[in-house]
This record gives structure tokens, C-alpha cells and sequence, in this order.
């Protein structure tokens, strides 16, 4: 049951979100910088809108944190075999905060070409801070790192930096560390625009407003054009690739210095993911909200779609759905069913219900798609579709 100290008047939507996803929520450190540039991004996304800006930001955080534990489960067995930590452009603790719950700050490294964010995450996180360069191989450490995560920089590489920054964090790994990277598959780009031989498109366009759009764009990758990148930085082609393996939408590919663990063996369990796209009232006074939802493990599977009304699970009717745009965005075409479409009573809903939707995988993880009052959900549709 929520709280009525969440559904105060405005509702506290982030904190109902880390009352009902974050462990100990109590310690969770929920200060976000005031020039973080995704809470910022989040907050035009949400028209202004600073609460659901808030924890929308805070839903990507625990998803990329669900990335490397999973990760790191299979590499290590879990996280107090990590010695050394190093995420390359930290920002401003999206990911940090939910981190040093399960590692000690004093084994993580933080770093980042703004300064003014490296500091935040020094003084509220208590992490290590290492300022970046634009040039790559001006970035320097003493420190071999285990696990090195790069999460969005490669999805915003020219060209002529993408394999000289690949081969600076490589070279920071210890023997035995890995590098965990994201990129903007190819195939994101509608086909009129992926043809293109060298394997790398780069657009001088991004949501940053700070750093140089001729530096930090939008690339997208072919796989081919990462395997050659990988082998001639690496000596060698042994990598993996998770296609929509981070947050459902960028590929995560695992380079490793040794063989210790064949990348064959790991199973990706990053959680469900999907999207909560629209509700309505209609004529006869039914509710009805859809979407679509799935789970990449070994393959892409249905998970459970879950609705809840002030923190108690309904019990209304679930249809699933075949949703052709999504199978072919995941490129999968045997992904049975992802669609959902919950159908209720208007009756069944007051207009400051906050109306949760959660999505549920195999292994207990779980995404929050949306998060809201009810006639602020009718609204929204309406207004920005």
C-alpha cells in the first residue's frame, strides 16, 4: 500500500518510485545535480514536468544497473570480487547512486570530461574522480581497472576518436578485467539511411549542451564495423554483442583481455522492457491502457504486465497482443504476442489514483514503464500524441 505522505498534493512520484524499487531506500541519495544533462534531457521529454522527470531518471539508473549486475554475476560470482570500477563518462551518478549499493565507493572510479560533474559525484557519492579529455590519449591513470562500463560515449563518437578512446580503456583493464560498451546499432537508422560501407555514420546532433556536437553526436555501428574496431585494438576478435541489450535500445558489447570465461557462457538477464502508449475512456465507460512489453534473456520472451492503482494490484482483464512494429524493432519475428492492453471500469478509478505499470521477467526483475495519476495519464495522451 502507498503512503499517503506520496500522494500528497503535488504527488511525490520519485519517491513513491524508490519506496517501491530501490533496496534500502532509506540510504538511497536521491540529490540530482542541477546541470545534469539526462535528468535534464528526462525533464524536456517530460514537458517540465520535474517529478516524472525525476524518476524516469532514476528508472534508467536502476535498469543500467541491472545491466552490470547481471554481467558481473556471471564474470565474478558478484561484486565483492571487484576490485576496481571505473565508469568512463559518469555524469552525474545516474547509475553511481544505485552502484554504491553494492560496491564500496572507495573501489569505484568516476570519469568525466565535466568537471563540475565529477566533483558532485565526489562529494555526494564519495567515489573516486578522474577528469577526461577530448583527446583520448590524454587521459591518463596509474589504475588497472577490473570492470570498465562505458555506457552512451560510443553512441556519440566521430569517427576519429570512436577506435582511439576503444584502445585507451583497453589498455586500462587488468589482465583479467573486462570492458562492458554501448552502442547505437545500424539498424536503429531507417533503412533509406544505413547504407553506408565503412560501418559507422556519425551526426553532429545530441542532447548535450555543453560538449561540442562535432565531438559528441549521434553514431550509429554495424556489427562488422565492431569487429575489425575490436581487432585491431585488441590483437584478436573474441568480444560479445547483446543486441538491445542496454535499456532495450542500445547494443552492449563485452571485450575481455582474457579468456577466463568463454563469452559464449553468458546468459543475458537484464530484465523486461517496454512501453506503457496510451490510454482511454471510451463510450461505455471503459478504461483501457496498452503497450508492449518483453524480456531478453537467451532470447526475446513475454513477461508479466502488471497495473496497479494507490500500490494495490488490480485485477482487470489482460489481452496480449500481436505488435508487428515491435518485433520488427527488436528484429525478432518470433516473439509471440507482445502487445497488452488491460481493460477496466471508469468507475474503478478516481482522478488522483496514482496508476502504476509494471513489467515483471522471469528472474523477479523489474521495470516500472509508467507512473502517474490517472487524469494526468488521460491528459498527457491526449495533449502529446
Amino acid at each position: 500500500m502507498i503512503s499517503s505522505d506520496y500522494l500528497s498534493d503535488p504527488i511525490k512520484y520519485s519517491e513513491l518510485y524508490i519506496h517501491d524499487q530501490v533496496q534500502n531506500p532509506q540510504n538511497f541519495n536521491a540529490v540530482i545535480g542541477e546541470q545534469d544533462e539526462m535528468f535534464l534531457w528526462e525533464l524536456g521529454q517530460c514537458h517540465g514536468n520535474v517529478e516524472q522527470a525525476r524518476w524516469r531518471y532514476f528508472a534508467i539508473g536502476k535498469q543500467l544497473m541491472e545491466s552490470i549486475t547481471s554481467i558481473v554475476d556471471w564474470r565474478w560470482g558478484n561484486f565483492s570480487q571487484v576490485r576496481k570500477f571505473l565508469d568512463f563518462g559518469c555524469g552525474y551518478g545516474r547509475l553511481t547512486r544505485f552502484l554504491i549499493n553494492n560496491l564500496p565507493p572507495q573501489r569505484i572510479w568516476g570519469a568525466d570530461i565535466q568537471r563540475d560533474a565529477v566533483k558532485f559525484q565526489v562529494a555526494y557519492h564519495a567515489i573516486n574522480g578522474l577528469i577526461s579529455t577530448s583527446v583520448p590519449e590524454e587521459f591518463k591513470t596509474e589504475h588497472r581497472f577490473d570492470c570498465i562500463y562505458v555506457v552512451s560515449l560510443f553512441s556519440h563518437l566521430p569517427p576519429h576518436t570512436f577506435q582511439r578512446w576503444l584502445e585507451v580503456l583497453y589498455n586500462l583493464l587488468d589482465p583479467s578485467g573486462i570492458l562492458i560498451m554501448s552502442t547505437h546499432s545500424m539498424s536503429l537508422l531507417p533503412p533509406q539511411d544505413r547504407n553506408n560501407n565503412r560501418g559507422i555514420l556519425f551526426f553532429p546532433d545530441s542532447e548535450s549542451r555543453a560538449l561540442d556536437k562535432n565531438e559528441y553526436g549521434a553514431t550509429y555501428v554495424t556489427e562488422a564495423f565492431m569487429r575489425q574496431v575490436i581487432k585491431r585494438v585488441t590483437g584478436q576478435s573474441i568480444f560479445r554483442c547483446i543486441k538491445r541489450g542496454l535499456c532495450g535500445w542500445q547494443d552492449l558489447y563485452l571485450i575481455s583481455k582474457s579468456q577466463a570465461r568463454d563469452m559464449a557462457t553468458y546468459k543475458p538477464s537484464i530484465g523486461p522492457f517496454g512501453s506503457f502508449d496510451g490510454c482511454k475512456i471510451d463510450d461505455d465507460g471503459r478504461v483501457s491502457f496498452w503497450g508492449w512489453a518483453c524480456e531478453l534473456r537467451e532470447k526475446y520472451s513475454n513477461c508479466q504486465v502488471l497495473l496497479f492503482r494507490n500500490g494495490e494490484l488490480m485485477k482487470c482483464k489482460l489481452d496480449r497482443l500481436d505488435r508487428p512494429d515491435v518485433t520488427q524493432h527488436i528484429e525478432d519475428s518470433n516473439l509471440v504476442n507482445p502487445g497488452w492492453s488491460f481493460t477496466a471500469r471508469r468507475e474503478q478509478f478516481k482522478p488522483d489514483d496514482v496508476v502504476m505499470i509494471k513489467l515483471v521477467g522471469q528472474q523477479g526483475i523489474e521495470t516500472v514503464i509508467h507512473l502517474n495519476a490517472f487524469q494526468q495519464m488521460l491528459q498527457s495522451f491526449t495533449q502529446y500524441q
